[in-house]
């Protein structure tokens, strides 16, 4: 949803020579053979009856979490599966999920008045394991959950006191037949503690294993651990905190920065330290071909900074006049998922931010160096509806609020032939589908008694046609709604009338 992405995480304020925008085009007409008086969702596309399920997750093996009443199900994304009850959930809340790969993560009662969601009993399910009771007290930390890639392991936070302060970060098999406590009594305090774990499984499948950044004891600073061989190793200490670092995709280097000066600094797997710059930083990431990007606070104020690891690593500037980085990757994710465009090519930001709307304008750099920043929207009335590239990152998407009481907004994508809106003024959110399809919903209808109930049209469009012509998925499905099949299909439930109550899954490219 559109109003979720205010919270995404972004770093702060001016951009270096906006380019003059065009004028975009006028919302897209629905092809007339797919109007919504014409179609329903088909019956072959049902997965499972029911009526008001609430989605809560899709993994990457394409196996659906919903909740029913006071109960959390499991299903793979396929007519007439057999669902596979996950959890019971007390009477009046909603269930947590959180999705890394192959494994769901389900916080049964988590307390939504709190900014982390508190602590909560979870329940680890994967489909080859099924549901297995992980903690009875689980701190709701996904900075500190993680999956690895063959989703046989697991890393959570449990055991935390009554306010979610102090806590363990366990592994355990995910059947939950082998259990260590990596971490113990380590400060915690999600989301925003000053100390609190960053952990994530980090390579891919045999080097796939857990890396965590954390305070002991009273430490004002962090230390960087890797368990690669199953025995702890600390890599460097005298982190900065709030605790951020970033792997490569091999998980054989690390993005972080020093307590005190705050430089930013790669840290090798067996502990070999590269000083990449002497300035100030907070954020970086690694890009293809393995250039690292990250923020650099000078004088000037703040840029965004290419430069190559080794003995002698070569700097540039790629943006300045920086307000902070478009993403909308949370959790562990920020540690592992590629925050530039998939091809390598782009990054999104912004150069300034309403302090009252938290709205922004949205700007381009050069993730590879040579090309000057490109502005997108100098206008500070923007916000992510969800990541900021289509699949084929010839695209930039965004949404452009209109209305800041419901967080309706029309969505927009720019690329060679200039910002195009793809949706009605009555968007909501968006996903990247494969090549330049892109999912969303929009003519979104909020009930204002169950927010639950809202609906919105679903539907998907292919950005690389002209004039674009988007189609109708399903007409009033519920908001949320996932992707699956490696973007291929979609997930989401609906209760419109004259169509049968359940969880459906459609194809995006048919």
């Amino acid at each position: 949803m559109v109003k979720a992405f205010f919270a995404g995480m972004t770093l702060g304020a001016a951009l270096l020579g906006c380019a003059q925008m065009e004028a975009p085009s006028p919302p897209p007409e629905e092809a007339e053979s797919e109007s919504q008086a014409s179609l329903t969702t088909p019956a072959e596309w049902r997965v499972q009856r029911g009526a008001r399920l609430l989605l809560l997750g899709v993994t990457s093996d394409n196996h659906a979490l919903y909740q029913e009443g006071e109960r959390v199900y499991a299903t793979a994304l396929e007519p007439g599966a057999t669902r596979q009850l996950v959890a019971q959930v007390p009477a009046g809340n909603t269930a947590f999920v959180y999705t890394v790969g192959k494994v769901a993560f389900c916080w049964t009662d988590p307390d939504r008045s709190l900014p982390g969601f508190g602590v909560s009993p979870l329940v680890v399910w994967s489909a080859a394991s099924g549901p297995r009771e992980a903690s009875a007290a689980s701190p709701i930390g996904t900075f500190a959950t993680s999956a690895s890639a063959d989703g046989r392991s697991v890393l959570f936070p449990t055991r935390g006191n009554a306010d979610g302060s102090v806590g363990d970060v366990e592994l355990a098999s995910t059947d939950m037949s082998e259990r260590t406590t990596l971490l113990g009594a380590v400060p915690m305090g999600f989301p925003q503690g000053y100390c609190r774990p960053f952990a994530a499984f980090v390579g891919r499948h045999g080097r796939s294993h857990p890396v965590a950044l954390h305070c002991e004891g009273g430490a004002s600073s962090a230390t960087l651990s890797s368990w690669e061989r199953g025995e702890r190793v600390d890599l460097l200490g005298g982190i900065a905190t709030p605790p951020f670092f970033s792997a490569d995709t091999g998980g054989g280097s690390f993005f972080t920065t020093l307590a005190g000066s705050g430089y930013p600094v790669v840290v090798s797997d067996d502990g070999e330290v590269n000083a990449l710059d002497e300035v100030r930083s907070r954020i970086g990431f690694f890009a293809k071909g393995g250039s690292v990007v990250y923020t650099a606070q000078t004088e000037a104020g703040l840029e965004l900074r290419r430069a190559t690891p080794g003995d002698c690593p070569s700097t540039e500037t790629i943006a300045d006049g920086v307000g902070g980085i478009l993403t909308v990757l949370a959790g562990s994710k920020v540690i592992t998922d590629a925050w530039a465009s998939p091809d390598g090519s782009k990054v999104a930001f912004f150069t300034q931010r309403d302090p009252a709307t938290g709205l922004s304008d949205v700007a381009l750099a050069d993730a590879r160096g040579g090309a000057p920043p490109l502005s997108v929207d100098e206008l500070t009335r923007n916000v992510l509806g969800g990541p900021p590239f289509s699949a084929d990152s010839k695209h930039v998407l965004f949404a452009r609020i209109v209305d800041l009481t419901t967080g309706t907004a029309p969505l927009f994508a720019s690329g060679e032939g200039g910002v195009r809106q793809f949706s009605d003024d009555g968007g909501w959110s968006y996903l990247p589908a494969v090549r330049g399809l892109v999912s969303f919903n929009d003519s979104a209808q909020f009930d204002a008694e169950d927010f639950a109930r809202s609906t919105a049209d679903l539907k998907v469009v292919d950005l690389s046609r002209e004039p674009l012509k988007p189609r109708l998925i399903a007409p009033g499905a519920n908001l949320t709604y996932f992707s699956s099949h490696g973007g291929r299909r979609l997930a989401f439930t609906t209760d419109l009338p004259g169509t049968t109550p359940g969880l459906y899954s459609a194809e995006v490219g048919r």
